[in-house]
């Protein structure tokens, strides 16, 4: 694959990049104020024991509910009717100190669960889980009444409309003969997905597809003519990023709210690991080819370290996600989940993995500098890789300090933003390496690698290129 092939970045003005710079910034702005004033991708309800008026914390008579610091008590809760576009439901639990002016608190608290679940209000209760214990740490600040929470429940997929949950601290273990003594108040919130949040989702992967499909044939009907082995490494690159596309919008996404279980969710993450995978890949092999001035794709034996590093990074990030909804659909009480060591170190060696990764990517970037200084042919393809790249990668590392990224985790903002950026990111791509010259015309002489770059006298038309070419008999 000849490196010197003339694409759109190679013979572009500049206005053409400050104006699809700009778009793709009033694009992003737009995919966060969408993010932002829409829908929030979660809907919460916060239930108290005391049930006191006005949500006081103190226990009076007013007070209807109960106290859980106290022996022989339960919490009782039905939630409220869901379905299968709330995707899960959870219950977070935050205790109250009752001696916060005064103490910390960091003792063990041992609670008991039972989950049912029903069809219908008029179904008996379905037994989900009884006598589920699970060991949580009370840990409570001076001068901070609201203790720190916990997760409590964790139910991947709604199996039943109607949900019931039963909870207590029992006396049995010893434990909590210290740790409920300073137990007043429980708050329990429930979380589980907003319906219009996974409507939106829904119909932006749809469009997204659709945008994706388009491109694909716009760039397969550009380049069907081109004969592979001239195709340069980035139009290789666009080829994988924009197939990778389709993974990550995923046309099976909407079965996962319509077919109970932990499949079509599984199938999402694997769809998700591809597209990064592929992500990883392009700029790990792009910005090495760029250090190295390779002309040629070839592959040589240390390539195969970035596809065992990349491998192994999509490979340890699916496992984990696929344990953990498999730990979740068999046993739903979350402390289960936490206690399982072997989930610990998968998502300790998927986070080093991860930062290796970008930092290998960022010492790409900064070791082809000294060589696109020395090579000026290399100074717009070098920008067109480093520029959108070193975006993406900021925004991901931003999102990762927040807690806002990931199939778990994420927000109505950051999901919008990310599959906006990630879909612009190749549209950009194919855009700037779109081949300019012709392939109508049998074979055509390489261009020199010290033609001008950014418009100048690197002004190629269509039609202009179509003199570099020569007949098959003249070569």
């Amino acid at each position: 694959s000849n490196m010197a092939q003339v694409m759109f970045i190679d013979t572009a003005k500049y206005r053409w990049f400050i104006a699809i710079g700009c778009v793709c910034c009033l694009v992003l702005i737009g995919a966060l104020l969408l993010g932002f004033l829409g829908p929030s991708s979660r809907h919460s309800v916060v239930d108290y024991a005391y049930e006191c008026p006005n949500n006081s914390h103190v226990f009076t008579p007013l007070c209807s509910g109960v106290k859980l610091g106290q022996p022989n008590t339960v919490y009782t809760y039905d939630l409220p009717t869901l379905n299968t576009l709330n995707g899960f439901w959870s219950a977070v639990v935050y205790p109250y100190n009752l001696f916060y002016q005064s103490t910390s608190v960091s003792e063990t608290l041992v609670a008991s669960v039972d989950i049912f679940g029903r069809d219908s209000s008029d179904d008996p209760w379905t037994t989900l889980e009884q006598n589920e214990v699970e060991s949580e740490v009370l840990l409570c600040e001076e001068d901070h009444e609201l203790c720190w929470g916990f997760v409590l429940v964790y139910e991947s997929t709604i199996r039943y409309p109607y949900y019931r949950l039963n909870v207590t601290f029992p006396d049995s273990y010893t434990e909590n003969q210290v740790s409920k003594q300073y137990v007043g108040d429980v708050a329990f919130e429930y979380q589980w997905y907003n319906e219009s949040y996974i409507e939106e989702e829904m119909s932006l992967r749809i469009v997204y597809l659709l945008i994706a499909t388009l491109l694909i044939f716009v760039f397969w009907l550009r380049m069907r003519t081109i004969p592979f082995a001239d195709w340069t490494i980035e139009q290789v690159s666009v080829a994988a990023l924009l197939a990778s596309l389709v993974a990550l919008n995923n046309p099976l996404f909407p079965f996962e709210f319509v077919i109970p279980g932990g499949f079509f969710p599984i199938l999402d993450c694997f769809m998700q690991v591809i597209h990064q995978s592929i992500l990883f890949l392009y700029w790990l092999f792009m910005f090495d080819y760029l250090r190295k001035a390779s002309k040629t794709i070839v592959f040589v034996k240390y390539d195969w370290a970035k596809l065992v590093s990349v491998f192994s990074y999509g490979l340890l990030c699916f496992v984990l996600f696929t344990w953990f909804r498999i730990v979740d659909h068999v046993d739903p009480v979350f402390g289960e989940t936490q206690d399982i060591f072997g989930l610990v170190v998968l998502f300790f060696l998927c986070a080093v993995l991860f930062g290796a990764l970008v930092v290998w990517v960022l010492m790409l970037m900064i070791l082809a500098v000294p060589v696109v200084m020395k090579n000026p042919h290399l100074k717009a393809r070098y920008t067109m890789a480093v520029v959108p790249a070193s975006i993406v990668i900021l925004s991901l590392i931003i999102a990762l300090f927040f807690g806002v990224f990931g199939p778990v985790s994420r927000t109505a903002p950051s999901f919008v933003y990310f599959f906006t950026l990630y879909n612009l990111y190749s549209i950009i791509m194919m855009i700037g390496y779109w081949p300019t010259q012709s392939a109508f015309k049998g074979n055509y002489e390489n261009v020199s690698e010290n033609t001008r770059i950014f418009g100048t006298d690197a002004n190629y038309s269509e039609f202009h290129q179509d003199k570099q070419y020569l007949p098959n008999d003249e070569l």
